[in-house]
This record gives structure tokens, C-alpha cells and sequence, in this order.
């Protein structure tokens, strides 16, 4: 193909003639290689996850002195925190700066307890959660991984001086925490702190007479029936001249019922705990109770001192400005938990989703080849994210869900004209199924590497061009993209036909074919005998082949003179033998 017919093709002015489905061994090799090595870098590499997946926190003040990011993180450098992210964005006022780094409580600030243990049971931060709640722990900061939790909470030792109590239970029916704060409303308790995780719901409140005894009933309470209007108004003032912050409904007794009736348990199913005299042992305990692990593999470290605030002074003298200026805001892991579940949840009901509806508009065998092209673009987009060590953030999550799409719409294309293709039987009995696969690649080839392109470049542009926040965005997107262009020409449509092919009727389809055949390497040879040498006639003559006869009149008495002399020479040898017999 020359330089003229490649433009004319790429514009679509001729057909393509390539041999895709001839060579599907080879695309399935170099799919392979690309899987094996993504596979290698997601074990050897991993993932980096960003903050929010984390856990970390995010510092932003404005600059007076014009410094710059390297300054800055040489600074978070002398912290321990070289791997910060920094950002300067200018502005008409100055420049502001970001920095996303990871947690800073390690370094100081507030007294807190650092819980570390392994997480042998694979449990998640809500069902943590939910055994430190417990306890008046309901607001600690929670990281988990595959082999380790860590758990930050208030002090331990400082639990002695709460007055707190706590009703933990474990509901039967599903309960939110707005349901169980509406029920401590109308129990008279619309103040108490509810916390609803991993099956536990734990209430912390202030403390609660036992029963409904009160030293001082209301005189309201239980009002005579024969009591006048204007003494009922009258006993009203001087009920109670100094009201106490406990009405008196709210009892311990009374809220038991009311939370056990809302769980569909009974009362005796709740138990009460009072804050103060929870120890360090008791939460070790109940952390070795539900990991199931040793005492000992629980490790307790209390975190505190001024490096977080020698951290902003030092930033703050940097830019100009006041420590006050420094607005810190710090990401749970939690939350990026939350976010992953999600996705994964609405990848799995996507894919569902996806091969109902392939499989509905066309064939189950189409359907796993799609879903098989996907598969390969996950692996390898992921794949390739963790070796180039590209930071996981949201928008990276976002990226790899739209791929899905794109790619999805590429392989419904080509199916779509294989479908339309395969109707015609002559077609099919002719190139069997895999050829005609072939075709129909052929015929929407450029239409997908045009589309392609068209996607590829200004993403390409915002890759090398645009800011650091959309650059991983732009990768994601990018390798997904091309990946996907190829999974749908080289993974998905040979996929079709080797499924396809195993079928009886195309088995013998393809048989037939095969008899029906010339077989290509007997050709030239018979060609090179016809001209070579023609087959000798009855009467001893060489007949020219019909290419080369000639047709003037001359031609043909030179060709007289031809066999007249080869008729002599035959006559004469002849006589020779016979004269040779009679002599002997």
C-alpha cells in the first residue's frame, strides 16, 4: 500500500484489507504480556492512594512573600513530609497555597491514643467503629487496610472524668441514626450523641435517674379530676421554681423501652456503661473479642507535642502571614472508603447490567466477549496506573468508569455489523463466520480509530498541558481510552469468532470451505508446465500452448518447417537402428 491508497483508506475513500482474525493469536499474546506486566506492578507496586482514600489532611493559607512550591516542601521536608503534595495558585491578591499531606496528629496537636492492631477478621471501619462506640469512643478516626487497623480516639486515661453513660445494643430491625435520635427526642433526651455502626448502635447521654421515682413529682403530673381550672393555673408556677435539666420521664428504665421497641429487642438486651469507669483494658479487650487476636497484638501509643505547631509556625513565617491564617481541614478514610465501595458496587451493577442487554439485543457469546474486553481494559489501565506510581484520587475512579463506557460503545458498533453481515448465509458459506468477523472489522476500522483520535487528542493536550489536579484524570482517561480502542478491534471481535467458530454448523461451514479450496501451492506449478513443455500428440507432434501459437502465415510455415525437420531426423534414426540389426 502506497502513501496515496493509506490517506485515501484513512479517510474512508477505500476499504481496508487487513487480516485481523488470521493473526488473533498474536493480539492475544500481546494482550497477555500488557495483562501480565499490569498484574506485576499492582502486586509489586500497589496502588498510591491519595489523602482522601487515606486519610490525611489539607492545609491552605494565602502567600505575602511570594515563595515557591519547592520552598514549601522543603520545609514539609524537615517534618518528615517530602512526599507532600504543594500547589501555588496566584491571584490579583497574591497566591494561595495548597498543601495535601498526610495526617498531622502525629506530629501533635490535642492529646490523643493511638490504637494499632491486625485485622485478621477483615474488618471493616464501621464495625470498629461500632466496638469503640461502645465505650464513648464513637468519634474516632479510623484507618483500615488489608493486614493492619489503626484506630486514633480521645485519650484513654482521660475517660475516668466523664460522667457519660452509654446504652449499647444490637438492633434486630435496620435503624438509622435519625430514627434512634427521634425516639431519645421523645424520651426526653434530644441532646444525647447516637452513633450507628457495624450492627451496634451505642447512645452516650448524660446520666439518667433509674425509675420514674422522683424526690419532687411534678404537681401537673397526675392532676385531681374535681381540680378547678383556676387551681390547676394556679398550681402551674409554683410546680417546680428551679427546673431541673432531667425531665422526668427521661429514665434510664424509660429509654431502654424505647429504644428496645424501636430494635425489636428486649429492654434487658441493652446494656448500660458508665464512661468513667471504662479502663485501657476494657476497649483492648473488646478490640482481642472481636478480632479474634492475642492481647499483646494490640498496641497502644499515646500521641502528643509540639512538632504540628513548630510545622505551622514555620509555614506561616514562610508566607507572611499569621498561624491563624492556615486553614487545616482534615479527610477520614472513612470517606474514600465510602467512595470505593460505591464505585465498585456501581461497576458490578454496570457489568450486569451490560451483558443483560448485549446478550438481549444480540447473543450470550457476544456479551462474554465484551465483558472479556473490558476485563482487559481494567486490568491494564489499573495496571499501568500503579506502575508509573500515579496518585488514586476520585477523579481517577471517575476516569476508569467512563473508559468502560467508551470502550463498551466501539465493541457494540463492530457487533452490530457483524450481526448484520452473518444474516446474509451466501456471505457466510463463502468466507465461513470468522471471515466474515473479518469484513465487518474491516468496514468499521477507521470509523473507530477516527473516533479515537478524536477523543485521544485533547485529552493528550490536557495530559501535557493542564494543572496537576486534572493531569491524573487525564492519564487515567488516556490509557483507558486507547486500550479500549484495541480491546474492541484485536480482544472482543476475535473473541467473537473463536466462540463462535466452535459451533457445529460453522465447523462444517468452515469445512466445506476448505475442500472447495484451490489449493494455492499446485497453481503456479501446472502454469510452468503448460508453458514449459505442452503434451505431445497422437501422431508425435509438440503442440504449442494456446498463448504462444503463432497466428501470421509465416509463423505458421516456420512451424511446418519445424515439424517436417523433427519428422526427418525421427525417419532417419530410424534407418539408423534398423541398419545397426541387420549388420549384426
Amino acid at each position: 500500500m502506497n502513501i496515496r491508497q493509506a490517506i485515501s483508506t484513512f479517510r474512508g475513500h477505500r476499504l481496508p484489507h487487513l487480516r485481523i482474525i488470521a493473526h488473533k493469536k498474536w493480539w492475544f499474546v500481546l494482550s497477555g504480556a500488557f495483562i501480565v506486566l499490569s498484574l506485576v506492578g499492582l502486586v509489586a507496586r500497589g496502588l498510591n492512594y491519595s489523602i482522601d482514600f487515606k486519610g490525611g489532611a489539607q492545609l491552605k493559607y494565602p502567600d505575602r512573600t511570594g515563595v515557591t512550591a519547592d520552598q514549601v516542601r522543603s520545609v514539609m521536608g524537615r517534618f518528615g513530609r517530602s512526599d507532600a503534595q504543594v500547589q501555588v495558585v496566584a491571584g490579583k491578591g497574591g497566591s494561595l497555597i495548597t498543601i495535601r499531606t498526610s495526617s498531622l496528629n502525629a506530629l501533635g496537636g490535642p492529646p490523643q491514643t493511638q490504637l494499632s492492631f491486625p485485622n485478621s477478621k477483615a474488618l471493616t471501619a464501621d464495625e470498629v467503629r461500632g466496638v469503640l462506640a461502645g465505650f464513648g469512643l464513637g468519634k474516632a478516626d479510623i484507618s483500615i487496610t488489608r493486614k493492619q487497623a489503626v484506630a486514633r480516639t480521645a485519650p484513654l486515661d482521660a475517660l475516668s472524668s466523664s460522667p457519660d453513660v452509654v446504652f449499647v445494643y444490637h438492633p434486630k430491625k435496620r435503624v438509622t441514626t435519625s430514627q434512634v435520635q427521634s425516639v431519645l427526642t421523645a424520651a426526653g433526651i434530644p441532646a444525647a450523641s447516637v452513633t450507628v455502626a457495624g450492627g451496634t448502635v451505642a447512645v452516650m447521654t448524660r446520666p439518667l435517674p433509674a425509675s420514674a421515682a422522683s424526690p419532687s413529682p411534678l404537681p401537673s403530673a397526675s392532676p385531681s379530676a374535681s381540680a378547678s381550672p383556676s387551681a390547676k393555673a394556679s398550681a402551674t408556677p409554683t410546680a417546680s421554681p428551679t427546673p431541673s435539666p432531667t425531665p422526668a420521664s427521661a429514665t434510664a428504665s424509660g429509654v431502654k423501652k424505647a429504644l428496645a421497641d424501636q430494635a425489636g429487642i428486649a429492654p434487658s438486651d441493652i446494656t448500660q456503661r458508665t464512661v468513667s469507669s471504662v479502663t485501657r483494658a476494657d476497649v483492648v479487650g473488646a478490640l482481642v473479642s472481636a478480632e479474634g487476636i492475642a492481647q499483646s497484638d494490640v498496641k497502644v501509643k499515646a500521641l502528643g507535642g509540639d512538632e504540628r505547631a513548630r510545622l505551622l509556625k514555620s509555614l506561616a513565617v514562610q508566607a507572611g502571614v499569621d498561624t491563624a491564617s492556615i486553614n487545616i481541614e482534615d479527610f477520614s478514610p472513612t470517606w474514600g472508603t465510602e467512595i470505593s465501595k460505591k464505585a465498585l458496587e456501581g461497576l458490578i451493577i454496570f457489568l450486569v447490567l451490560v451483558a443483560i442487554y448485549i446478550a438481549f439485543r444480540f447473543e450470550w457469546k457476544m456479551a462474554a466477549s465484551a465483558l472479556t474486553a473490558l476485563a482487559h481494559d481494567l486490568i491494564i489501565t489499573v495496571g499501568i496506573y500503579a506502575l508509573v506510581g500515579r496518585e488514586v484520587t476520585p477523579a481517577s475512579v471517575i476516569a476508569v468508569l467512563t473508559i468502560l463506557g467508551y470502550s463498551l460503545y466501539d465493541t457494540v458498533v463492530i457487533f452490530d455489523r457483524v450481526k448484520e453481515n452473518t444474516e446474509s448465509v451466501a456471505l457466510v458459506a463463502r468466507d465461513t463466520y470468522s471471515g466474515v468477523v473479518n469484513l465487518s472489522l474491516n468496514e468499521t476500522l477507521m470509523r473507530s480509530v477516527n473516533t479515537s483520535l478524536v477523543v485521544l487528542l485533547p485529552i493528550l493536550s490536557l495530559l501535557l498541558f493542564g494543572g496537576d489536579t486534572l493531569k491524573d484524570f487525564a492519564f487515567a482517561l488516556f490509557v483507558g481510552v486507547a486500550s479500549g480502542t484495541y480491546s474492541s478491534i484485536f480482544i472482543a471481535a476475535p473473541m467473537l469468532s473463536l466462540l463462535k467458530e466452535r459451533e457445529p454448523r460453522y465447523q462444517q461451514i468452515r469445512t466445506r470451505a476448505m475442500r472447495a479450496r484451490p489449493k494455492p501451492a499446485l497453481r503456479p506449478v501446472a502454469a510452468r508446465a503448460r508453458v514449459s513443455s505442452a503434451p505431445p500428440s497422437g501422431d508425435g507432434e509438440t503442440k504449442a500452448p494456446a498463448q504462444a501459437r503463432p497466428t501470421s502465415q509465416g509463423a505458421r510455415s516456420g512451424a511446418h518447417k519445424v515439424r517436417t525437420g523433427s519428422s526427418k531426423s525421427k525417419k532417419g534414426k530410424k534407418r539408423t537402428a534398423a541398419a545397426k540389426r541387420r549388420r549384426r
